[in-house]
């Protein structure tokens, strides 16, 4: 399953949107946007909508009580090219190669079509689907200095007598983001567990560093009347990506 079912990854996505804006210059650490109190007619007249209502977050604020209006204006600076080039330079959209069978490249649509709502949603993690392993592996990009290092299940093959018959050796890590970026990342992440505000108080353990980022994604299910899918008002997907020990 760590493979091969795809989820909406909902907040859990954040982190890597930010990563992207401050990467090509388009928001700095400490800075303040207006989160217009919760609601943010942001296209077509479409209504986006925080859980709880804030005023002026910092991009840091925004991370630790999962703003979507702040994510989605960050989103909206960097528009779908950078989107989609940064999402796939972080491995979403293809298979890992971890060597597990029916592995999915999860759910990328081409940017060609994006529109301003896509560009908005997939900036707070809806519109696309990803599977656990992809989220990890990219989680470990965030943190690890910004290094994106392709997971390997087996590392060699043996026989009975133990004789190698063939290795799998490790691919060399691509960078994706620098190590001054990973490293505000690292402490932002460990804020959203520690902060009294962080939506991932529960995930913190005693005598331990713990970083990470809590999502919501809606289900969908078949509208009784009209037999299509409709994205449920009551059912969700929680997950949380994380690492320890954060230090």
């Amino acid at each position: 399953r760590a493979v091969q079912d795809v989820l909406e990854p909902g907040s859990t996505f954040k982190p890597f949107i930010m990563a992207l804006a401050l990467e090509a210059g388009l928001a700095r650490p400490g800075e303040r946007i207006f989160c217009e109190d919760g609601a943010w007619r942001a296209f077509s007249g479409r209504m986006i909508r925080d859980t709880h209502p804030h005023g002026w977050l910092t991009i840091e604020q925004g991370l630790i009580v999962s703003s979507n209006i702040l994510l989605g204006k960050i989103g909206r600076r960097l528009g779908p090219q950078r989107l989609d080039e940064g999402i796939r330079a972080f491995g979403f959209g293809e298979k890992t190669g971890a060597g597990l069978p029916g592995e999915s490249s999860g759910i990328l649509g081409p940017r060609t079509p994006w529109s301003g709502h896509t560009v908005v949603t997939v900036s707070f993690g809806q519109a696309l689907a990803v599977t656990p392993l992809q989220l990890a592996t990219g989680y470990a990009a965030l943190v690890n200095g910004g290094l994106r290092v392709r997971p390997r299940l087996i590392r060699a093959l043996v026989d009975e007598k133990g004789s190698l018959l063939r290795e799998f050796a490790p691919c060399a890590p691509e960078r994706v983001i620098s190590e001054a970026t990973s490293y505000w990342l690292r402490e932002t992440l460990v804020r959203v567990v520690e902060d009294p505000e962080g939506t991932g108080r529960r995930a913190s353990v005693d005598g331990l560093a713990v970083g990470g980022k809590t999502g919501t994604a809606q289900k969908y299910e078949t509208d009784p009347e009209t037999g299509r899918a409709r994205v449920s008002a009551t059912k969700v997907v929680a997950s949380f990506a994380g690492f320890a020990p954060a230090d």
